[in-house]
């Protein structure tokens, strides 16, 4: 152990350096990095960095840079994908169902806020949870607002699922229905 080094020193710089390139293209050929460009940019940047990072600093640097790019993209995704809605109603009385995302965060309170506030009166609105694996408490307290405040718009409001990801006790969230007249009873009301 102690005359290691002193054996290192006589195995000449350029040796090791070529050594090192040979090692370094067997674990980053060019086919990895054209199966991470392909698999999502989601992927891909991280990787990317890490390795730039590496390069261009030392190892501990690059990869702490690299989770760093990991993280801000898991923050985007999740924040540009809190729910999938389908037939986003532009009219009053149409249908709309909105299903969340598994991971829905205090991020996605904004958005989920501005599609709820967005459907017009009159139509019916189905929020499915029941995929969802966590629900943050604040979008939670936002779909149960929309639930009461339908109410006065005349919009029919089922929400499934929703009652595994509330944690205050209320009797909230299972099969939520607000029950309105049809149109036809409106019309014969008028």
């Amino acid at each position: 152990v102690i005359s290691l080094p002193e054996i290192m020193n006589l195995i000449p710089l350029s040796t090791l350096a070529a050594i090192l390139l040979v090692i370094g293209y067997k674990l980053a050929r060019p086919a990895i990095f054209l199966r991470m460009f392909r698999q999502s940019m989601g992927q891909f940047l991280p990787f990317i960095v890490t390795v730039a990072g590496i390069v261009f600093t030392d190892l501990l640097l690059g990869i702490g840079i690299g989770i760093h790019m990991a993280v801000i993209v898991i923050l985007f995704e999740n924040y540009r994908l809190p729910f999938h809605s389908e037939d986003l109603p532009q009219e009053e009385g149409e249908r709309v169902r909105i299903a969340l995302a598994q991971q829905v965060t205090f991020l996605n309170k904004a958005s989920v806020l501005k599609t709820l506030d967005s459907i017009p009166t009159e139509s019916f609105v189905e929020i499915d949870a029941s995929e969802s694996v966590f629900i943050h408490p604040d979008v939670v307290e936002i779909i149960n607002n929309y639930v009461v405040g339908a109410k006065a718009k005349n919009i029919d409001v089922v929400v499934k699922g929703l009652d595994r990801h509330h944690e205050t006790g209320e009797s909230v969230g299972v099969e939520i229905s607000i029950e309105h007249p049809s149109s036809a009873e409106r019309e014969a009301v008028r």
